[in-house]
């Protein structure tokens, strides 16, 4: 299970309990959700100028669901207003800042939820900076978090290799064997050890 989200879209992820490379979901063992993982736009070619880029929020550590919800809203509508695909209002926000709808898409409708979510990339959060792909130290605090996850008993964590475009370093649970503990464990030691972490704690 790739986790490239927050401690704020913990309560969301555990809800929803998602699945990418190596892990499992309360939903589908087979469900991809990034960020736990739908396909994402930050995957693909960015195509918005670097200045407009500039001015995308931003989240942090220490927001809750509510907040990074919030956050978000803009570039949700935006995504909605573009492609004409309406979220679920249970699925919303889907474990991450993109609207997810209530159905499996048609291709036309992936491809127009595809432009719209690259029309509104400045409207996109950015994770935050200790896990933003542009910040040099970024792979460092992940590894620390992987130690501190492991200190802490979860069997089965390491560093995700973010895909071309990803903004963010992902964080994978559960081995290729999809370890429940390790999942579990992770997702709820997370908040902990990012806290120690950006405490200026060495995990």
């Amino acid at each position: 299970m790739r986790i490239p989200f927050t401690t704020a879209l913990l309560a969301t992820a555990v809800a929803a309990v998602l699945t990418t490379a190596g892990c499992a979901s309360q939903q589908s063992p087979d469900t991809r959700v990034d960020a736990l993982t739908t396909e994402r736009a930050d995957a693909r070619p960015v195509v918005a100028a670097p200045t407009d880029l500039a001015a995308r929020p931003r989240e942090r550590l220490d927001m809750t669901t509510e907040e990074v919800d919030r956050l978000a809203e803009d570039y949700n509508r935006c995504v909605v207003e573009h492609s004409g695909v309406r979220p679920s209002a249970a699925a919303a926000p889907g474990g991450e800042d993109r609207p997810v709808p209530a159905a499996p898409l048609s291709p036309q409708a992936e491809r127009a939820v595809a432009e719209a979510e690259d029309a509104c990339l400045t409207k996109k959060p950015l994770p935050p900076w200790e896990y933003d792909t542009a910040n040099p130290e970024a792979a460092g605090f992940a590894q620390r978090m992987v130690i501190c996850l492991r200190d802490k008993g979860v069997r089965r964590a390491e560093v995700a290799t973010p895909e071309p475009g990803e903004d963010r370093i992902p964080l994978a649970l559960g081995g290729p064997e999809n370890d429940p503990a390790s999942i579990r464990d992770g997702l709820r030691l997370i908040p902990a050890c990012e806290k120690e972490l950006s405490s200026g704690g060495k995990g």
